[in-house]
């Protein structure tokens, strides 16, 4: 390539760019940045593809004195933009009709400061609050203050930032905030449908712009902007509502840091953790009745005996830990459990991509009130990390491609926060699940330091303010699938013939898993840390553990014995049962009847199905299967009803004349089927 046609950056004459992306880069991110915005401002450029916010509504309007161009089709521009047909778009104008279709209310009280504050806001002058008229982009603000590396609390005492944070916010609130206009109402009301309805983030300006043309509140040679009585920005909106119910400390942040086995640098996103407790001890959605207390005093500790178990509170995981902390109520003292929960989520069906959250949920919390959303917390997320993502960005670098010449020298140029070094985080041995771990032990930072330190609280409660009460804090269990079990347990996955043992409780045997008299021996944290930090692989292997830093070992778990993380990890209905026993059940019973005597059980439970279908009983699950009960892919959920079905079937007539067989084949007893009819009750 001759030199004539290499790319020259204009501003400060560099010319060894190896590509056109290379000069693009320097011009977006480099040290010409600058000098390269302020001169597109003065050619009045704005952006106006999709990436960057930008549609048929975000073009330049004309001025007055300016000849107008041809009008937009408003209707077609909005479903052309969003891809979307008028009957998609009809039951979200249903539902906002009555939002937006209020009559427009009189300024003829305005003092004259305030017409002269409009002006200035329409003019864009010295009193113009740009923001309140914003596109959808982020205006340019200070960014909220980040929490410390690591979270980690420098303070030796107990966390007070909950408390006192919270006490500052109460003062500074009173006196401070004007009750929400109309507009602003509309425009809450407005969000509130289109998350609801799962519209894109950007319908919401594109929607107000619409209605307000279509009403007559604005004209067509008029913008959002020449209408900020009317119009509140999103991003706007939202600034002001985090600052109204004290949500600053809660917006996430990154952290970049880098895994110990597959050596991948990533920006871990996470929540300061003291904000997440405080939002959830101050959410107004939970109320006093939610709560578990005995005898309805917050400061009462459990009895000495119990005769029931109910729910978390009276469980031997907090009873037993009450009583080895020593907690004294008189010293306004109490037991707080944080439950965490971890699962994946799917995030497309194309594509092996998964979010998996961990969050927090208050232990006081009765059972019926930690199955909602708002009592749960997330702490942050962790990135699934494929193998062959470390391969492919060494033979990347190996093959020293133009485009990564010019990243490394913007790289040594810049002075960016973002290249600076990222933080390594510990970890042992070459198992995949050791980058799990220790993402999770990045996340649980905060968590950690609180246990370590407890936390002081004004605790409201029935009309009564419990002042500086001294929560010691610990985690009874891990609510988790069978799958995410086994990785915080550091248990193998798989289940084959040849692994040692199967159960991530106990070292029962694989060939003694089906032995329901077996006397289990529980795993312990010491028994496998021990064996991680001597590095005995044999051991391990011999255990079904994998030889890694389990992040779980850091946190103080239940007290009632030594097991730790092996012991917190409840069993769900889902795989342990619906999918688990349900369906064994299932294939136990075909296999026992034989191939025919399936087959026609299999034909006669169709017709079971289709009575069973045309039912009101809402406690009756689903029975409806048009491929039978014997085969196919089916939901957990409906194990249920397949078990009913063949319960029917075994009571019926029919169903015993099957199963006892014909004279060719092998009878079975009416013992045996009564027993079969006793266990699928039972199930």
């Amino acid at each position: 390539m001759s030199s004539t046609n290499m790319p020259v950056c204009q501003y400060c004459g560099r010319c060894n760019f190896r590509s056109q992306h290379g000069l693009t880069k320097h011009l977006e991110r480099g040290q010409c940045h600058e000098q390269h915005m302020k001169e597109m401002e003065a050619r009045n450029f704005r952006p106006t593809t999709r990436g960057t916010g930008g549609s048929p509504r975000n073009r330049e309007r004309p001025r007055t004195h300016d000849a107008p161009a041809a009008p937009l089709k408003a209707d077609a521009d909005f479903l052309e933009f969003h891809d979307l047909d008028e009957d998609e778009l009809a039951p979200v104008a249903m539902d906002i009709d009555d939002h937006l279709g209020a009559p427009e209310w009189s300024h003829e009280d305005d003092s004259g400061d305030d017409e002269d504050f409009l002006y200035g806001m329409r003019r864009g002058g010295k009193n113009s609050p740009a923001s309140s008229y914003d596109s959808e982009a982020p205006a340019p603000k200070e960014p909220p203050e980040p929490p410390d590396p690591g979270q980690v609390d420098t303070n030796p005492g107990p966390n007070t930032w909950i408390r006192d944070q919270f006490r500052e916010y109460v003062q500074g609130h009173v006196g401070n905030f004007l009750p929400f206009t109309k507009a602003e109402i509309t425009a809450i009301k407005l969000l509130d449908v289109l998350k609801l309805k799962k519209a894109p983030l950007n319908a919401y300006r594109d929607l107000m712009e619409w209605h307000l043309r279509e009403s007559g509140k604005l004209c067509d040679c008029e913008d959002l902007k020449d209408a900020p009585e009317l119009y509140t920005g999103r991003n706007t909106l939202l600034e002001r509502l985090n600052k109204r119910y004290n949500m600053e400390k809660l917006k996430p942040c990154t952290k970049k840091i880098k895994l110990p086995v597959s050596g991948s640098v990533i920006n871990q996103t996470l929540h300061y953790t003291p904000a997440v407790i405080q939002g959830l001890l101050t959410d107004p959605r939970l109320k006093d009745a939610d709560c578990l207390f005995y005898d309805d005093d917050p400061l009462a500790g459990p009895p000495e005996s119990h005769t029931y178990i109910a729910d978390l509170n009276t469980g031997k995981a907090y009873r037993e830990t009450y009583k080895v902390l020593k907690i004294d109520p008189s010293k306004n003292e109490q037991l707080l459990p944080l439950v965490l929960y971890i699962d994946g989520s799917a995030v497309t069906h194309f594509h092996d991509m998964e979010i998996i959250q961990v969050k927090v949920g208050l232990g006081i919390l009765n059972r019926e009130t930690r199955t909602k959303e708002c009592a749960w917390g997330i702490l942050g997320y962790i990135e699934k990390i494929h193998e062959s993502g470390g391969k492919g960005d060494e033979m990347w670098e190996d093959g020293q491609h133009m485009d990564l010449l010019d990243d490394l020298e913007y790289v040594i140029d810049s002075d960016d926060e973002d290249t600076k070094p990222p933080e390594e985080l510990p970890g042992i041995g070459t198992d995949n699940k050791q980058d799990f771990h220790a993402q999770v032990l990045s996340i649980l930072q905060g968590l950690i330091t609180l246990i370590a330190t407890g936390i002081i609280w004004d605790l409201a409660w029935k009309g009564r303010l419990y002042k500086d009460v001294f929560w010691h804090i610990f985690v009874p269990y891990v609510k988790c699938d069978t799958q995410e079990a086994d990785t915080l347990c550091s248990k193998y996955l798989a289940r084959g013939r040849n692994v040692a043992q199967l159960c991530r409780y106990c070292h029962c045997p694989t060939e003694e898993t089906d032995d329901h008299l077996h006397k289990c021996k529980y795993k312990t944290v010491g028994q496998v840390k021990k064996l991680v930090d001597a590095h005995d692989l044999p051991g391990l292997r011999a255990m079904s553990q994998a030889h890694l830093l389990n992040a779980f070992y850091h946190l103080r778990m239940s007290l009632a014995n030594a097991r730790g993380i092996h012991g917190g990890c409840p069993m769900d209905m889902l795989h342990a049962f619906q999918l688990g026993i349900f369906k064994y059940v299932r294939e136990t019973f075909f296999a026992w009847i034989g191939p025919q005597r399936a087959e026609s059980i299999n034909a006669l439970s169709k017709k079971y199905c289709d009575r069973f279908s045309r039912q009101s009983d809402r406690s009756i699950p689903p029975c409806r299967f048009s491929k039978g009960i014997q085969a196919g892919g089916l939901m957990g959920k409906e194990f249920r009803g397949v078990l009913l079905v063949l319960l029917a079937v075994l009571h019926s007539t029919g169903g015993r004349k099957i199963i006892r067989g014909a004279k060719h084949q092998t009878k079975k007893s009416e013992v045996e089927i009564r027993d079969w009819a006793f266990c699928m009750s039972s199930s």
